[in-house]
């Protein structure tokens, strides 16, 4: 190896400016030494600067250089990592720059000795800043510069220093005193090796490294080629990157802690700045912003504005997570540190110790570096917030607004990253509603077009100059002065003076909090305004001052305000204004006209109908949750009270919140028959406002009905008083409504939340009545519903205005009165002309019915009637009553029913019901019609009206259709039942059961037993839950909590769960009990096992094995073939026996056992000789005398078994009758086993029978061993209902509670234990019940019902909880019984909705109301075309009742017109009548479409080109028909029926050779939706897209979304199963080949577009429709260049109109296909 040094650079002269050191660094020419200063190190540096002389080639620098060069090189040793020094940080050095000393310790230099093997290697950056810093002469000759500290040579000042870590091979010189040089090992620094090596230990791959650049012509020959500058990249270490974006998903409000941190604080970090940001001096912050807090107070300084206070707290939050990276940092520096020392420790004296101490500190270091890497992140997604704060604030969003988009995933793609579309989508809408807006509004030429409103990134508009009206013109010679000219005004409005806009500098500071505050920002641009422009205009004063109020308003107005906002503005600043000379500011005449001229623009609309209904309302005030008041949530009584109140006052939210409770405001008369109250103090409206509120008892007790109790629940006062007492002892303020919430119990509430309080109590009104609440309810509503159903009532006028504290009735009439008793649209149009008077002799109209009217009408008309009809005569009362009756005879045929129809369908929802209970199809409703018509053609065939019977039951419509809709019917009325009764009810409780229907569907059965006031029960159907996947307990019970959301049930009545036992219910842990117990929701309540299931278990531990095991296998032997089965049947009529069948055994069924067990003993004779005859295997236990007493002792227990079974079973059946079965049993088997050891066999019929006929043979019975088999039953029962242990002497007290010797403490305890009650209160009320005389003597009654609420509260709920009690599944079995007959194997695939229908229909007791059922469908028997249009419009009514789209109701009518014979020579559509419904339709319904794509095709064709759409030949069939189908929808723009009726025929589908391109026709017979369309049937020709051969890998790509191609795949292969000539079959297994449906074609679409979106990672949007792809691709290809023609043409569309009124979207090429599958294209983006 050479050691001189390589000429880099030279210049004219020769001598080369720069050259290169062996170790691959550059040094100036001017440089005598052999090495850089690298190679030379530190002590050759320090020695140069001592004494220059020892080095010949250091003597000729000055002593300015060779400073430099000690401190560089004392910088570079100090704290480059990839140096490798061990030295410690360099203090300061004496005497040189600033008084460096030497420096202790060895340099790298010194202790590396450089090789002959090394090879230099290669800058990694040109040293062009270095070379042209030499140019300039050095003292002594070199090239030095005085700013070229970039430098490493001794001819200059330092080489280019780079902040990055350089990888290079160091090959130092090792200088003594003198310039030496000797060959020693090369030791590798280099940074990137060192990373690959550890790259390669953890397996974490290697980037690829940049490509190299190519070499320029320019570059010559001879020269030293110059290496570019290249970076290489280090891989990313994983855990880093995940560690690092942990806070990224929410960058806003997450609250991922960094691990460790807490432990990272060292002493004195507040001092240094490492704990908080440095917090802005007081009076500076007062100085800048003088209306901040006085310096003086404690509280720290804040910013003015919302958004820069919410900056701020960012800026803090971001510094604190540095500053935590800091903390980390610092940590582990010490231990690195220490580390270092523990690795030289290691190199001397090598111990076990010290190798544990160094992985110790290696894993500390680890933990520390993932503390950093947290925080830096959190800092990172802090950063993004607040930069998405900066741009959110040019925006005039909501807090709440922006803070949703602020906490959106980080997206390194964007700034705001996946709310970039919902931002995109909100500002389509608002610039459509502006530009519908400026469409809105009169021209007006002095002002510019400002949008309504701000919208995301659009800067707030600048305010409009402020312009001074021009100087009137000077009076006329001879005029009086101060008399002018009226200006000729134009303006907004014709004929009104024009508003002047707003003044410079003037801005809107939002919503106003204070009257002052208002008037302070709205004119605070005056007074920066200059004198001089102030000068010489006082007459303009008062003209400009009321200019800048209403350019003020108009600022408003433009915004978007209403005019009601407005006017509050307005009131505002004239309440604190001076004003104009002796009017206010409101007043003002320029003022008035501009309010009357935005009164124009922003008419005032109101609703006219009720907001909500007030009937709905106050009934669920009067039941449960908000009664009774005593026992009642606090916050449920305390929005009863609120919204009460507001509706007897009528006042308004800000009068109610000032209401006291002092007694000076507060008073209740005696016995709360009238309370006052008012205002402690405020300030009020009008005279009227100071007055107390007074407030009367609404129907106080006593009661005479029971209707009058539950109206007394209304009462207002009665409210109050509950109210004011259970909130005296936490109230902490005189106010009456205080907060109820734990974390500001007692404090005054807040306007705003007692409007909350209101509104949430109608909201919870609807929901307790199953109804769903409206939208858009106020607190404010309930002024103009009260006064305007005071009005209803018959109130005054002047009364609704004094409670409402309203000056002037117009205020009412304006603004509050509401329709209360509206009509529906269809009857406000029927009604039109019914208003007039109609004579009854000519039927004339009369346009206004007035009383000359009439008169004028009869004198001039019939002028004879009055002497040929005297006044009261009986012919004129005979003619006048003949006239009635024909007009009403009229008016009736075409308004009213007949009683047939009404008839009929009150029948048909009759024999519906009957179908049903009987569990048959519905279906078979058509034959009972058919059956009704035969038999009544012989029944009734001597009847005179026989026709018309025969029509009758003709009109019976019992099709499958209808019966269906009568099932369906009656089921939601029996809901709305049962709904009703659980309201009702004081306690229930429930049975839950699962098993499987024929479906294979798991049905979760659940039972409820209701128990009312009066102590009666009802036992009904709760609901039935398909549990479609898993039946664990947690799936159960989320399915039930699903069910309770939904339905809204009142789980805090709950009391007991009864199940069947299984582990998914009483589960521990997760079984279904224990996840209820966890919820907050339940209360505590009771579970119990099955007593029916506990019974057969035990029935199951008998020991006979050995006999059941036989006599099932003879049984089967003889059931199992038909044969044998056929000739037991016969030998047993041979024989006379009494049976012709031997049953079978199954455990499944309780009662199995024992019928098995009888009928095998009855027919034993029979079976022994068929056995013999048959030649069967032989058992010789049926001739084993001790085996058949076995098998009649057996018998006779299994028997007992069944009894006892049989007694538990059937409905209302409480658990103290069913625990009583069980003792008493328990108590048999006792004595029985007595019995048996004394030899009595009596009670065992069949042992007895079984030993008369063994006498003979002398047999001794083993009753011992029968008596020990009743004893191990008796203790398995004694063991399974241990559980009812406690509750039987609760029991036995409830059934008779006067009975003598009661340990009474012993008892209370025990009923306190079960219910949850305080012992001491149940023990008094026992006492007190025992020694009721009145009560005893009506024991016999029925006593819990004699109990009052107040006297033995505790005892009565006891009572209640225990009726309700279930004590076994019956219900539920029973349910699962009726199931298996509804849903059969013919009826399998019955919903579950209609099963669950048909289920409670056949098990409720409850009776559907048949009379309103049939007024509540069309009960009128029309045929279709040729209905009157009365018939036409209630029909389109009841569409719109039904919340159908005003589209959904054009196509009916447009049906229904293509069909009608009309009316006259007009369609059924063009009727006037029919014409004003569709029109005031429209405006109840506006159409309204999206103008956005609901999805993103770019999303969807990406995916498409990736797996699992990808290689077509290999994917599975589901994902190739999927792709298929969406490529040929996006590619073609048609409707799914066009694309369902393509076909593979030859004729039909047609390849070009080289599956370039593809022709398809629909089949021949196929009709289009549009039938007169142009474009009808025509041929779809598809062109390859990007075919092969390829040019780029993109290009392959891009074939991949060829849908010739994929057509081409798909068709080959689904040619192997295909079973018709239909393009798209079904690829599933049970209907695979055969057409696909045009719903299920829909569905590939839909499950294609969320297919595309979940490969991507991403959340498919909400609402997709197949629909939609025609839209997408029309949309698209309009942008990319095509032609509206030629959309139409592919679309089929017949005019343009279509297309741009439904079709187009706003998406941001040249035909269809080509323009859509370019979309992902490099060309587009």
């Amino acid at each position: 190896m050479q050691s001189e040094l390589v000429p880099t650079l030279t210049e004219g002269s020769g001598k080369p400016l720069t050259k290169a050191c062996v170790c691959g660094n550059k040094m100036s020419g001017a440089d005598s030494h052999s090495v850089c200063i690298y190679c030379l190190g530190l002590e050759h540096a320090k020695a140069a600067l001592a004494s220059p002389t020892t080095c010949e080639h250091c003597a000729r620098f000055s002593n300015k250089t060779h400073r430099r060069r000690l401190t560089k090189q004392a910088k570079l040793f100090a704290a480059d990592p990839a140096m490798g020094v061990t030295d410690p940080p360099l203090p300061e050095l004496a005497g040189v720059s600033r008084g460096l000393g030497a420096l202790p310790g060895t340099s790298w230099g010194s202790e590396v000795d450089l090789t002959e093997d090394s090879q230099p290697l290669e800058l990694t950056q040109p040293d062009a800043v270095g070379a042209s810093l030499l140019a300039e002469p050095d003292d002594a000759g070199g090239g030095h510069s005085e700013s070229g500290e970039d430098s490493i040579s001794l001819g200059s000042d330092e080489e280019e220093e780079d902040d990055s870590y350089s990888p290079r091979t160091a090959s130092p010189m090792v200088v003594g005193g003198a310039c030496a040089s000797s060959s020693s090992p090369a030791v590798s620094v280099d940074l990137h090796e060192a990373c690959k090596r550890a790259a390669a230990r953890l397996d974490i791959e290697w980037p690829e490294p940049p490509a190299v650049a190519t070499t320029s012509r320019y570059e010559g020959k001879r020269l030293t080629k110059v290496k570019a500058s290249t970076s290489l990249l280090l891989p990313a270490f994983p855990e880093c990157l995940e560690e690092a974006t942990r806070s990224w998903s929410k960058p806003l409000s997450a609250k991922t802690p960094v691990q460790g941190g807490s432990a990272l604080d060292w002493a004195g970090m507040e001092e240094k700045g490492f704990s908080h940001l440095p917090p802005v001096e007081p009076l500076l912050a007062s100085h800048l912003h003088p209306m901040q807090k006085s310096a003086m107070t404690s509280a720290s300084p804040t910013l003015p504005s919302k958004a820069d206070s919410f900056q701020s707290s960012l800026t803090d939050k971001g510094y604190k997570a540095m500053a935590t990276t800091v903390k980390a940092l610092n940590a582990s520096s010490l231990l690195l540190a220490y580390q270092a020392e523990l690795e030289v420790d290691m190199s001397t004296s090598p111990t076990p110790t010290l190798w544990d101490e160094l992985c110790l500190v290696t894993d500390l270091c680890l933990c520390l570096h993932r503390s950093a890497v947290q925080a830096s992140g959190r800092a990172m997604a802090l950063m993004v917030a607040q930069e998405r704060a900066r741009w959110l604030n040019l925006s005039s969003l909501s807090l709440r607004e922006k803070t949703q988009l602020l906490d959106v995933p980080v997206d390194p793609k964007g700034l705001f990253g996946p709310a970039y579309s919902i931002m995109l989508q909100r500002w389509e809408e608002k610039k459509r509603e502006g530009e519908a807006l400026r469409l809105c509004l009169p021209r007006r030429a002095p002002f510019p077009s400002n949008a309504p409103g701000q919208v995301f990134a659009q800067p707030r508009a600048p305010p409009p100059a402020f312009r001074i009206p021009k100087r009137q013109p000077q009076p006329a010679h001879g005029a009086g002065r101060g008399q002018t000219k009226p200006p000729d005004h134009g303006g907004a409005w014709g004929r009104k003076p024009p508003v002047p806009a707003a003044p410079p500098g003037r801005a809107n500071k939002g919503v106003f909090k204070a009257p002052q505050t208002a008037w302070r920002s709205l004119f605070s641009g005056l007074s920066s305004r200059p004198d001089k422009e102030r000068e010489g205009q006082p007459s303009r004063e008062l003209g400009g001052a009321a200019a800048v109020s209403s350019g003020h308003i108009q600022d408003l107005l433009d915004k978007g305000k209403a005019f009601s906002t407005v006017k509050v503005y307005l009131a505002a600043i004239s309440a604190c204004h001076i004003g104009f000379g002796d009017k206010t500011a409101g007043q003002h005449p320029l003022v008035c006209r501009f309010m009357k001229g935005a009164c124009r623009l922003r008419p005032v609309s109101r609703n006219l109908t009720a907001p909500w209904d007030l009937s709905t309302v106050l009934d669920a005030l009067s039941r449960p949750p908000f009664e009774p008041l005593q026992q009642v949530e606090l916050k449920t009584l305390s929005f009863k009270t609120a919204l009460l109140l507001a509706l007897a006052s009528a006042k308004r939210v800000s009068d109610i919140h000032a209401l006291s409770v002092s007694p000076a405001c507060m008073q209740f008369l005696r016995g709360n028959s009238k309370g006052f109250i008012k205002a402690e103090s405020c300030l009020f409206d009008s005279a009227s406002s100071y007055r107390p509120i007074e407030l009367l008892a609404f129907h106080s007790p006593p009661f005479s009905s029971r209707e009058q109790e539950r109206l007394n629940a209304l009462c207002p006062v009665r409210a109050l008083h509950v109210y004011v007492d259970r909130t005296a002892g936490f109230r902490k303020s005189e106010q009456l409504f205080v907060s109820c919430a734990t974390s500001h119990l007692g404090k005054p509430l807040s306007k705003q939340c007692l409007s909350h309080w209101i509104v949430e109590a109608i909201a919870m009104a609807y929901n307790s009545v199953g109804l769903e609440p409206p939208i858009g309810l106020r607190a404010h509503s309930t002024r103009g519903m009260a006064t305007s159903w005071a009005l209803f009532q018959g109130v005054s006028v002047e009364e609704i205005c004094a409670a409402a504290s309203w000056a002037t009735p117009h205020t009412f009439t304006g603004f509050y009165r509401l329709d209360v008793t509206a009509p529906n649209l269809s009857h406000t149009v029927l009604s039109v002309g019914s208003v007039n008077c109609v004579c009854l002799i000519c039927r004339a109209h009369i346009a206004v019915p007035k009383r000359g009217n009439v008169e004028r009408h009869f004198r001039t008309v019939h002028k004879t009637y009055e002497t040929d009809f005297p006044p009261k005569s009986e012919l004129r009362k005979r003619k006048v009553k003949e006239l009635k009756t024909l007009l009403s005879g009229q008016q009736a045929f075409f308004t009213q029913p007949t009683s047939k129809a009404r008839a009929a369908a009150e029948a048909s929802f009759r024999v519906s019901h009957t179908i049903i209970t009987h569990k048959k199809s519905f279906q078979d409703g058509e034959i009972m019609k058919e059956a009704f018509v035969a038999a009544a053609d012989s029944l009734f065939r001597d009847f005179k009206n026989k026709s018309e019977i025969l029509s009758s039951i003709k009109a019976l419509q019992l099709s499958r259709a209808t019966v269906t809709r009568r099932c369906e019917a009656m089921a939601g009325d029996l809901t709305q039942q049962l709904r009703k009764d659980i309201m009702d009810c004081e306690c229930f409780s429930l049975q839950l059961d699962e098993s499987t229907d024929v479906s294979d569907t798991a049905q979760l059965c659940i039972f409820i037993r209701m128990v009312f006031a009066d102590m009666t029960t009802k036992e009904e159907l709760l609901t039935l839950l398909p549990m479609k996947e898993h039946t664990r307990g947690q799936d159960i019970f989320q399915s039930f909590k699903n069910f309770i959301e939904k339905t809204q049930l009142p789980v805090c009545k709950l009391v007991s769960i009864t199940t069947d036992g299984a582990p998914a219910m009483v589960g521990r842990a997760n079984g279904f009990v224990a996840k209820c117990r966890e919820e907050d929701a339940f209360p505590d309540f009771l579970n119990y096992h099955c007593i029916i299931h506990q019974q057969a278990l035990c029935a199951k531990m008998l020991n006979m094995k050995e006999i059941m095991d036989v006599t099932t296998k003879i049984a089967c032997s003889i059931r199992a073939r038909s044969l044998q089965r056929r000739l037991f049947r016969a030998h047993l009529e041979n024989t006379d026996c009494d049976h012709s069948e031997l049953l079978l055994h199954t455990d499944v069924r309780w009662l199995s056992r024992g019928k098995f067990l009888q009928r095998f003993r009855e027919l034993l004779p029979e079976i022994k000789e068929f056995l013999l005859v048959a030649k069967h295997v032989e058992y010789n236990q049926l001739n084993d005398n001790q085996w058949l007493l076995d098998l009649a002792f057996l018998t006779d227990l299994t028997n007992m078994l069944n009894e006892l079974n049989v007694e538990l079973q059937g409905k209302d059946k409480t658990v103290v009758n069913m625990i009583s079965s069980v003792n008493a049993f328990k108590r048999k088997l006792q004595h029985l086993s007595s019995k048996l050891q004394h030899h009595n066999f009596t009670s065992f019929p069949n042992l007895s029978s079984e030993l008369e006929t063994q006498q003979t043979a002398h047999v001794q019975c083993d009753s011992a061993r029968y008596a020990q088999e009743l004893d191990s039953c008796l203790s398995e029962f004694n063991r399974r209902f241990q559980d009812f242990a406690l509750l039987e002497p609760v029991a036995t007290f409830m059934c008779y509670p006067f009975q003598e010797n009661v340990e009474v403490e012993s008892l209370a305890s025990k009923i306190a234990t079960l219910f949850h009650l305080n012992s001491s209160e149940v023990e008094d009320e026992i006492l007190t019940l025992q020694t009721d005389i009145q009560l005893k003597s009506r024991a016999h009654g029925e006593l819990w019902n004699l109990l009052t609420e107040e006297k033995y509260p505790n005892t009565r709920k006891c009572a209640m909880s225990l009726t309700a009690f279930f004590g076994s599944t019956y219900l539920c079995e029973s349910a699962f019984s009726h199931m298996k007959i509804i849903k059969s194997k013919y009826r399998s695939t019955m919903t579950d909705g209609h099963l669950e229908a048909c289920l409670r229909l056949a098990t409720s007791s409850y009776c559907p109301d048949y009379t309103s059922l049939a007024d509540s469908i069309q009960c009128r028997h029309v045929v279709p075309y040729q209905c009157s249009v009365v018939d036409l419009l209630c029909f389109l009514q009841g569409l719109l009742e039904k919340g159908k789209a005003f589209s959904t109701i054009k196509v009916y009518l447009a049906a229904i017109s293509a069909c009608h014979v009309g009316f006259g020579d007009r369609p059924a559509g063009q009727h006037p009548l029919v014409c004003r419904f569709m029109k005031g339709a429209r405006c109840k319904l506006p159409v309204s479409r999206p103008l956005v794509p609901l999805w993103d095709l770019s999303v969807v064709l990406d995916a498409l080109s990736h797996h699992p759409f990808e290689p077509l030949e290999a994917v599975w069939m589901k994902f190739v028909s999927l792709k298929v189908v969406l490529l040929l929808a996006l590619t073609t723009a048609k409707r799914v029926s066009d694309l369902q009726a393509l076909s593979i025929r030859p004729s039909c589908l047609q390849f070009a050779p080289g599956i370039s391109k593809v022709c398809l026709r629909p089949n021949p017979v196929f009709v289009p939706k549009v039938v007169e369309s142009t474009y009808r049937c025509l041929t779809v020709e598809l062109s390859a897209f990007h075919p092969p051969p390829f040019s780029s890998a993109e290009e392959q790509r891009l074939n991949t979304l060829c849908p010739v191609r994929a057509l081409h795949v798909y068709v080959s292969r689904s040619a192997a199963f295909r079973k018709g000539d239909q393009l798209f079959v079904s690829w599933a297994t049970p209907h695979r080949g055969k057409p696909l449906s045009r719903q299920r074609l829909s569905h590939w679409i839909v499950e294609a577009i969320s297919l595309a979106y979940d490969c991507r990672g991403l959340q498919p949007p909400l609402g997709l429709k197949a629909h939609s792809t025609r839209g997408m691709a029309t949309s698209w290809a309009l942008f990319r260049g095509v032609s509206v023609r030629d959309i139409c043409a592919a679309a089929g569309w017949a005019t343009p109109h279509t297309f741009v009124r439904f079709y187009r979207l706003d998406v941001s090429g040249p035909s269809v296909s080509q323009a859509v599958l370019e979309t992902i294209s490099p060309d587009s983006e």
